[in-house]
């Protein structure tokens, strides 16, 4: 070898004979400094870049262009010749090991054969039919995971209003009584005279009921047609109803049971008895602590044969028949 005379390659650090040659690298390493290098240390091609494969091809090129420029026939003749030592027209016209040959890509004018499932390949055969059952099998699972969430999202909610329900106030009405306008205790009407009648309630649930609004109307049998709900439903109230507290509210025999309700009641506005069905009606706005409004109707029927209470949502008056709901009186809250 040029490089080393005498065929025995030496480290250029230490001048040590021991070294290692490394195959794959292309590289000896020197067993007594460790140090690594190449055919290429010392030369004018240390620091290059670009391999010396390269290198030698285009300095034969060069020299093969000269050559042919000069003689060209004896060049057709022997093209070997003018070669360096030690390597051949072959080698350079080859690709390097690392670079595979590209080759030129033909086109065709004929349109490309339609693919049919005969075919393809059963890898790729395998490989479609798994990808299909996965997208079916996160469908499938996608699917069963919106239920899951649906349900679990459905049962958390009845929980939520279960406890709402639990803890929430609730104003129910726990009696009548009818009297003379002048008495509040359960004595007889008289005939004749104004009468009034008394709604009792009492809050029998957990909280407290807030802005406690209540609407009492009063109407005598013939007037029956006149059933509806109040003008301005909802809470307005500033009053607050704590748990277990009672109370009452008094309906009296107005000509416009509708009117703006107020504690003062004149005389002239009153209407006398005489001796009808009494039909006593309204409802209990109020809000608990969240804002959420409720309303508790009421309806029924004082009969004045029997002297007793019936509900009034279906009662005959002077062979006429009248049916209502309490959901009328409530247009608007929760029950």
């Amino acid at each position: 070898m040029a490089k080393w005379p005498k065929g025995q390659p030496e480290c250029p650090k230490c001048q040590g004979k021991r070294v290692s040659f490394i195959r794959p690298r292309m590289l000896w390493t020197c067993l007594t400094c460790r140090k690594q290098f190449s055919v290429e240390v010392g030369t004018i091609f240390e620091d290059s870049p670009v391999v010396l494969d390269k290198w030698l091809c285009v300095m034969w090129a060069s020299q093969y262009g000269m050559t042919k420029h000069r003689n060209p026939k004896h060049h057709q003749q022997n093209p070997q010749s003018s070669l360096s030592p030690g390597l051949t027209q072959k080698g350079c016209q080859q690709s390097p090991p690392d670079q595979p040959d590209i080759k030129p890509e033909l086109h065709s004018d004929a349109a490309p054969k339609e693919q049919t499932w005969k075919d393809i390949t059963l890898h790729n055969k395998i490989m479609i039919v798994l990808t299909v059952v996965g997208i079916v099998v996160a469908s499938i699972g996608g699917i069963i995971y919106y239920f899951q969430l649906r349900t679990a999202h459905d049962s958390l909610t009845l929980l939520q209003k279960q406890f709402k329900e639990s803890q929430r106030p609730y104003i129910a009405i726990t009696g009548f009584t009818v009297h003379h306008l002048n008495v509040t205790a359960s004595t007889e009407p008289d005939l004749g005279a104004p009468v009034s009648a008394s709604v009792h309630y009492k809050n029998i649930g957990k909280s407290a009921a807030f802005k406690f609004t209540i609407h009492r109307h009063m109407l005598f049998a013939s007037a029956a047609d006149n059933f509806r709900a109040d003008d301005l439903p909802g809470a307005s109230g500033n009053d607050v109803i704590d748990p277990g507290t009672e109370g009452f509210t008094t309906a009296a025999s107005l000509r416009d049971t509708y009117a703006p309700e107020s504690l003062m009641i004149d005389p002239n506005d009153l209407v006398n008895w005489n001796g009808q069905a009494i039909l006593v009606f309204g409802a209990i706005y109020y809000m608990d602590s969240g804002g959420t409004l409720y309303c508790t109707p009421y309806s029924q029927m004082y009969n004045p044969l029997g002297k007793n209470w019936i509900a009034a949502a279906d009662f005959s008056t002077d062979n006429k028949s009248h049916q209502h709901t309490e959901n009328e009186l409530c247009p608007k809250g929760e029950r």
